[in-house]
């Protein structure tokens, strides 16, 4: 079993012998790399250890077209707790779509279109931009007053007050974008503000036919690079201890999505796992 710092030159090689090793705090480790080389070790040992903050399958069923990971049982708080918001964010889902032409070979430099669509439907249905401020109190006096908590889209819960429900898609930007709303999600969450945060990206197996088609020539190979904010990149920040204790749904975007892909390029094309593009 090997456990690579992605950040760095060297891989750390690790093996269920090695586990005492890992554990023993003299051996020289990052903290992060401490941290997921024993949650490995454990889950290769059969440990009956629960990780509920790591991204596991929903427990209900979602929209087709997307991928989807959940911590901390949010697909079932969502559904639960908040079942109007829950309806609104499948409903929202089942509406979204992509247009290749317009909306993924279109030059960059704004706001995605298809960004806006999700936006706009979550809006329709009462949903909207947020800025929160927290304020903090001893003895009746004010400690501090932070207000640069801002949400893209966000809805109170189904009785009008907090905590509510965060969402968040970031189609293609940079992945420093994830850090910000995982941190932001944690902080809101840890104030009462938001039970569940959601966050939108390009799915894995898109991100592996964005790059093909780019390959093809159909717009530039940095336009969807691994470098920018897709599935492969989210998930690992949150396995790391991102978003902290704040219950999360993601969702990736997948090919199913996109209407109007050039199948004539596509003849050729294998996902990783040696499957071929299914359409419609």
């Amino acid at each position: 079993m090997a456990i690579k710092d992605e950040q760095g030159d060297n891989a750390v090689e690790l093996d269920v012998e090695l586990s005492r090793k890992v554990r023993d705090p003299n051996v020289e480790l990052p903290a992060d790399l401490r941290y997921e080389a024993t949650r490995y070790v454990d889950i290769a040992a059969g440990s009956d250890i629960d990780l509920p903050g790591m991204i596991r399958e929903p427990s209900i069923e979602l929209p087709a077209g997307f991928r989807y990971g959940v911590t901390r049982y949010a697909d079932i708080i969502l559904k639960q707790a908040f079942p109007q918001k829950f309806t609104d964010v499948v409903t929202n889902l089942e509406e979204f779509y992509i247009d290749y032409e317009a909306d993924i070979k279109a030059l960059g430099g704004s706001r995605a279109r298809h960004t806006a669509r999700h936006d706009q439907g979550l809006t329709d249905r009462g949903w909207a931009k947020h800025n929160v401020t927290i304020e903090k109190r001893v003895d009746g006096e004010p400690v501090f007053k932070v207000r640069n908590h801002e949400i893209d889209v966000f809805t109170m819960g189904d009785d009008g007050k907090y905590p509510g429900i965060a969402d968040e898609m970031e189609w293609n930007n940079k992945d420093p974008f994830f850090h910000r709303d995982l941190n932001n999600f944690q902080a809101l969450h840890r104030e009462g503000v938001i039970a569940v945060g959601v966050i939108i990206t390009r799915g894995p197996r898109l991100q592996e036919l964005l790059e093909y088609l780019a390959s093809r020539g159909e717009y530039p190979k940095t336009k969807y690079g691994k470098a920018t904010t897709h599935w492969n990149k989210l998930t690992p920040m949150i396995d790391m201890g991102g978003g902290g204790e704040c219950p999360l749904l993601c969702i990736g975007i997948e090919p199913e999505k996109v209407n109007g892909l050039p199948i004539g390029l596509l003849e050729d094309f294998r996902y990783s796992d040696g499957s071929q593009v299914r359409l419609g």
